[in-house]
């Protein structure tokens, strides 16, 4: 007698491989079920020199000072063509200020170099600070010595440090909050970035009239050189997290790219977007993060970036160039896994998108994949596993990634 095995039906389900979690976008934004294309990096005109680690453009000046292992350079009539300047100057822990003249100084141990108008010249600066800020004709920066200590200057400029009641004097911080990592300007205040948490000085008129605040809260470890004002806010990079302060009170950003930020090193803003050079963990390489802060949306530029610096664009500057991220360019975005129901086997038969321009596309079961080029609007991978993956690479805005496998009735 025969005896048929009756088979549960089988049926056709849709998944879309967007909005997964341990996505990677590189180069594009995923916004309301679409892939656009964001910014991606092209080599910076003129003679930058290789090697910088720190970088301004001294708007009021025109000219773009840049600090390189070898010695400092700066621009010629507001051009990216550089001079090396024949001062030399030992930095330990450099930083830009500028005077109440316009002046853009670049402070070293013991020397400072000075931007002008017409020349550039060097001047003493033998006061053992760091991490300087200017507000209101003073300078505020941290002492070398003691990092739980706020020095400021005299009222005249960010050369007169000479302690008077109304002149040059100094807070010393609780170290519950940790040492001091940062200052920034945010708000008419001096914000103190520290290890642990964030304080401000209320810094207005008569030094008698300055006021210490700690912003209640500590957090998880900051990172030195992540600060920056960012949309109205100061966003920073702490642990594995952001947080973004308003003024009030640090709250977490809910960016699911954070947790892919990794030994972050230095951070500038620009309208709405954050931009942090820091370690990738999916891709294990440096890149630049790029936040939008309003939207709480991120993705990467693959540039391996140890400095940024603000112009006419956003230039980023690594190890041996300059670029400046403009507007398209390919782009690849990596899902995060999808199954198809109770991780059991199933034959991903079709992947379906919308696109103005050709795609590639990679599928993976279970670590086995199958690349298809050229993709126009659906393409057969016909793979089989529990687990999958798409990545896809283009030029153009990706409508929406929608996988279609057959299962059986108990799936």
């Amino acid at each position: 007698m025969n005896v048929k095995r009756a088979l549960p039906p089988s049926k056709r389900k849709t998944v879309s491989a967007l909005s997964r979690k341990g996505a990677i976008p590189v180069g594009c934004i995923e916004r309301d079920g679409a892939l656009i294309p964001a910014l991606c990096a092209e080599p910076a005109a003129g003679n930058f020199p290789q090697n910088v680690r720190l970088a301004t453009f001294a708007k009021k000046r025109g000219k773009w000072i840049v600090l390189a292992d070898d010695g400092i350079y700066y621009s010629i009539d507001g051009a990216a063509e550089f001079n090396k300047s024949r001062f030399e100057i030992t930095f330990t822990s450099p930083f830009f200020f500028e005077t109440d003249d316009g002046d853009t100084c670049l402070a070293g141990d013991s020397q400072v170099f000075i931007a002008r108008a017409s020349m550039n010249s060097v001047a003493e600066f033998n006061h053992n600070v760091k991490k300087g800020v200017a507000k209101n004709g003073r300078l505020f920066a941290v002492d070398r010595e003691n990092p739980y200590k706020l020095r400021w200057s005299g009222g005249k400029d960010g050369f007169d440090w000479e302690q008077s009641i109304d002149g040059a004097g100094y807070c010393i911080l609780s170290q519950t909050r940790g040492r001091i990592c940062d200052l920034i300007v945010y708000k008419q205040r001096v914000i103190i970035v520290c290890e642990r948490g964030l304080a401000y000085l209320n810094a207005y008129g008569n030094t008698e009239n300055f006021r210490l605040v700690y912003v209640d809260g500590l957090m998880e470890e900051v990172y030195e050189n992540t600060a920056a004002t960012v949309g109205g806010k100061l966003v920073l990079c702490a642990g594995d997290k952001l947080y973004a302060y308003d003024g009030v009170s640090a709250e977490k950003l809910d960016v699911a790219l954070a947790c892919d930020i990794k030994e972050p090193t230095f951070a500038i803003g620009a309208g709405e977007d954050y931009y942090l050079c820091a370690k990738s963990r999916a891709l294990g390489r440096k890149v630049v993060f790029v936040v939008n802060v309003r939207d709480k949306t991120a993705y990467i530029v693959d540039i391996p970036a140890v400095t940024l610096c603000q112009n006419d664009g956003i230039y980023c500057f690594t190890e041996t160039e300059a670029v400046i991220l403009k507007s398209g360019g390919k782009f690849t975005y990596e899902s995060g896994s999808f199954n198809f129901g109770k991780n059991k086997p199933v034959c991903l038969t079709s992947l379906h998108m919308g696109n103005s321009s050709s795609v590639d596309a990679e599928v993976w079961a279970d670590g086995r994949k199958r690349t298809i080029y050229g993709v126009n609007g659906y393409c057969r991978p016909k793979l089989t596993g529990s687990s999958f993956k798409v990545v896809i690479r283009s030029g153009g805005e990706v409508r929406g990634i929608n996988a279609v496998a057959e299962v059986n009735g108990e799936n």
